[in-house]
């Protein structure tokens, strides 16, 4: 089986279902706007089928960007728990959230993107080769929980940014969203 592309490729197949769920929910015409998810969830799993396909030890602009096997691993994992989140999501009857659908799953998928690339960004890759360099392999489990919370820290600091960002310019939407149900 041949490999997929670049360590990138992932990432701008994201991209481009990122494109068609906004489309498709710009163009929906029904004021329920959740079978957009439907299309997310399609679109995922065929991503998540790709990334079998995916060959650790790519590297991109000179080493910025490397592909190993935790770097695939992590990135079926936000994968299959993305496809879950949207998948809970098809259930929820609010209105307010049934008109804001789109919305909804182009912040998930968009955050999808950010975790996917920062998995294969060198940072985070030089932390999980680090014991490899030194010729000591038992370091990796300290470098290891250090680069996933790394990681995972990184991501809390991007969504309380844009939280405190989004309570500024719209400080009364979560009253008016809870309202509206």
């Amino acid at each position: 089986m041949a490999a997929l592309g670049p360590p990138l490729a992932l990432e701008l197949g994201l991209g481009l279902l990122i494109l068609v769920v906004f489309f498709s929910g710009l163009f929906h015409r029904s004021e329920d706007r959740r079978s957009v998810g439907i299309i997310a969830v399609v679109g995922l799993t065929i991503l998540l089928g790709l990334s079998w396909r995916m060959e650790p030890g790519q590297a991109l602009l000179g080493g910025s960007f490397v592909q190993d096997d935790l770097a695939i691993f992590a990135k079926r994992l936000f994968l299959v728990a993305t496809i879950i989140g949207i998948l809970g999501s098809l259930g929820l009857r609010a209105p307010a959230f049934a008109r804001r659908a789109t919305e909804y799953y182009l912040a998930i998928l968009a955050s999808l993107l950010l975790m996917a690339a920062f998995v294969v960004s060198a940072p985070f890759a030089f932390l999980t080769g680090l014991p490899w360099l030194l010729q000591q392999p038992w370091l990796s489990f300290a470098t290891l929980p250090l680069a996933l919370a790394g990681a995972v820290s990184v991501y809390g600091m991007l969504v309380a940014a844009a939280a405190r960002m989004f309570s500024r310019r719209e400080p009364e939407f979560l009253e008016r969203a809870l309202v509206e149900e």
